[in-house]
């Protein structure tokens, strides 16, 4: 994957994170800047995470992740879980227990239906 592919992807991440947190369109920009602390009046760099044109420094990677209640290595790469375990809702952890002992036709299945690729 080019640096392009992971802006872009970071950028479609940090995206729909925002749009799951009701952050309407018209108001990332100056939400990500007022959550690391820099001007809210001209973004231009918060525009740019969501442009996929370039990514944050770690420190307001880590920042921006807490302020989304998603893991940092998930939203800057897709690695791993996008939140950790003990963030999940008691259903959701519920849920995933069941998946997890379900046996493994029941689980592909599951996949399938959700459309997830491994």
């Amino acid at each position: 994957m080019n640096k392009e592919d992971i802006r872009e992807s970071f950028s479609q991440r940090l995206i729909a994170s925002l749009d799951a947190m009701g952050v309407e369109h018209s108001r990332r920009a100056p939400t990500l800047a007022r959550w690391v602390g820099k001007n809210t009046k001209n973004p231009e760099f918060a525009r740019k995470w969501l442009t996929a044109q370039s990514m944050p420094q770690k420190d307001n990677l880590l920042i921006v992740a807490k302020k989304l209640s998603v893991r940092a290595e998930w939203l800057e790469y897709g690695a791993g879980l996008e939140r950790e375990v003990d963030d999940l809702s008691h259903d959701q952890k519920a849920l995933l227990k069941a998946y997890l002992q379900a046996p493994e036709s029941l689980r592909e299945g599951v996949r399938r239906l959700l459309d997830v690729q491994e």
